[in-house]
């Protein structure tokens, strides 16, 4: 599941949109920020696109997540298939949102674990303090916390091909959003089993439209997926 993206100020949300949905170039800046103190992550807020009254669209600060039943957890992220069924019974957590407040999430990136693939992290300072204080010599072959850090999954940063920026489809309703999910294509399918409904040119305007469902189907779609050092990536992000 997507439980990290890189998010774009109004400014750059806004040259994005015009890129996508009138041709006109990207101003982002080449250099590209990967750090996660400047990402979001479920419960904060980020900016995104509604629709207004008179059919255009509006950008509003919304945070990233609804709360559960239960009260303890955030839900951030919204299955197409699950959505589509509430919408036709019009019953369940996402009938409304599918139905009235589907939104655009503007994002350079998101972050994706791959459940399969573990390695070892890089040490601490610390624990190179500490390995250079022993002076037992370490056994052959055999790996410790010592020589290699905590054993944690691998994350992925994905982005769309050729594109400095693009947009998530989102669900919106009373100052919250989710990221709706769909089945990967061959490039996320390396990584996980469900990626986030990613937006290319021309199809923002058909996500808002009745005719969204169209777009589950996300095989032709080029991403481009990168394996992220440990260094890169957040303390709460590891430690998930």
């Amino acid at each position: 599941m997507c439980k990290r993206f890189t998010p774009l100020s109004h400014n750059e949300a806004q040259d994005i949109l015009d890129a996508f949905t009138e041709g006109k170039p990207i101003r982002l800046p080449d250099k590209d920020i990967n750090d996660a103190k400047h990402d979001v992550f479920p419960g904060k807020t980020s900016p995104v696109f509604l629709s207004d009254s008179k059919g255009g669209l509006v950008l509003v600060e919304a945070t990233w997540g609804f709360p559960a039943a239960d009260g303890k957890k955030l839900i951030f992220n919204t299955r197409l298939d699950t959505a589509l069924r509430h919408l036709v019974s019009g019953e369940g957590m996402w009938s409304k949102a599918i139905e009235q407040g589907r939104c655009l999430v503007p994002t350079r990136a998101f972050y994706e674990n791959r459940k399969a693939d573990k390695r070892y992290s890089e040490r601490s300072d610390k624990e190179r303090s500490d390995k250079r204080q022993m002076d037992k010599p370490q056994q052959a072959g055999k790996l410790n916390k010592q020589q290699s850090g905590k054993l944690i999954k691998q994350q992925y940063r994905v982005s769309l091909n050729g594109a400095k920026a693009f947009f998530m489809a989102g669900v919106f309703q009373d100052g919250r959003f989710s990221i709706v999910t769909t089945t990967p294509n061959n490039t996320m399918a390396l990584i996980h089993d469900r990626m986030p409904l990613v937006l290319g040119p021309g199809e923002t305007s058909i996500w808002l439209g009745p005719n969204f469902a169209m777009l589950a189907d996300r095989s032709n779609l080029r991403l481009l997926a990168k394996p992220e050092s440990d260094s890169d990536a957040s303390e709460k992000e590891q430690d998930e």
